[in-house]
Formats: structure tokens, sequence, C-alpha cells
């Protein structure tokens, strides 16, 4: 969870140059897009890093670290927990044994809980992240606004999204990580 708050500037500098997304028109402004009517401010993620850390400082590039950090730390908490415990209770009250098909299903099931658990950290990063304007002052004062502004379901939208992404990844991963335990002989993750 730490590391991902150390590489926090590259995430915040992807976020603002997709926010920039669009076709440039002959005037020089963005025709389409988020910011349609509006100058590019970035020629590339090199020029941005540049100029976020002369316009907020280097500290400025660190906005939204502690959701970055909270995201991480919920979620994999989440997902090693959930895995572990996923192939304990497939193993006990499905008959479930040792092998590919169960490291398949706790990895699918892990992935699930990493998106549930690290869904309302990762909303505020990417708003807090988002945000030129200076709408909110840190995680506690986002996290408030985006639910007042849309109740605590707001804190979810886009689970759907995220949950299909991570549950195969974390199939595919969680498989390849016990597989090559047992080639390598140090057996199976323990549930």
């Amino acid at each position: 969870a730490l590391f991902s708050g150390i590489v926090n500037p590259a995430d915040l500098v992807k976020i603002r140059v997709q926010a920039e997304a669009g076709r440039v028109g002959p005037s020089g402004m963005l025709e389409t897009g988020l910011r349609a009517g509006h100058p590019p401010q970035f020629a590339n993620s090199v020029h941005a890093f540049v100029v976020m850390s002369r316009t907020h400082g280097v500290a400025g590039l660190f906005r939204g670290c502690s959701a970055t950090v909270a995201r991480a730390a919920l979620g994999r908490g989440a997902q090693l927990s959930g895995y572990d415990h996923s192939k304990h209770l497939l193993k006990k009250h499905a008959g479930m044994k040792e092998g590919v098909p169960l490291h398949m299903v706790g990895s699918f099931l892990s992935g699930l809980a990493f998106a549930t658990a690290s869904a309302p950290a990762d909303i505020v990063k990417t708003r807090l992240m988002a945000d030129t304007q200076g709408k909110y002052r840190g995680f506690a004062d986002c996290l408030a606004g985006v639910v007042k502004e849309g109740g605590p379901l707001a804190l979810f939208r886009g689970w759907t999204p995220s949950a299909a992404r991570l549950a195969p990844h974390f199939t595919l991963s969680g498989v390849l990580m016990e597989q090559v335990r047992s080639l390598v002989g140090v057996g199976y993750f323990a549930a």
C-alpha cells in the first residue's frame, strides 16, 4: 500500500492527461472530450509532470495520496483474506480439493472482494486527482461530499467495470501464483 503512495504522481498525471483526451482543432482548442472549448494544458505526460510540479510544487504531485494508499490497503487486505477464507469455505462446505478449480474460484472471489473494499477509496482518489478547481480540501471532505451529493451508494459507482477487470485478472494471477509455488516446491497458499 505504501508503494502506491510513492508512485502517486504517475497516477495523478495519468488522470489529468486522460481528462484532456480529445481532438485539437485548427484554433488550438479541444473540440471534443471533457475539456472541449479549452486549450490543452499538456503536450504529453512528461510535460504534465513538469507543469504540475511548477504549478503545485512537488507536494502537489501527491494530491490524493491518502486515498491511493487507502485504496491499496483496503483492496489488498480484502483480496488476500478473501482468497484465503474462500478457499477454506470451499474446501469445507463445497468439498473442493486443492487444485486449479479451487484456485480459480477463490481468486475470482478475491477479485470481487478487492473491487468492493477499494471502491469508496477509489472514488475519492479519482475525484481528488481530477479536481483542478480545488473543490475538495482532502480525503474526508471529498468522501463527505460524494455521500452528500449521491448518497452512500455513490461510493460504489463504477463497481461493475472495476469487478469485471479485477476478478479475471486475479483469477489468472492467483492460479499462476499457486502453480508456480507448487512447481518450486513451497506448496500451495495455506487455507
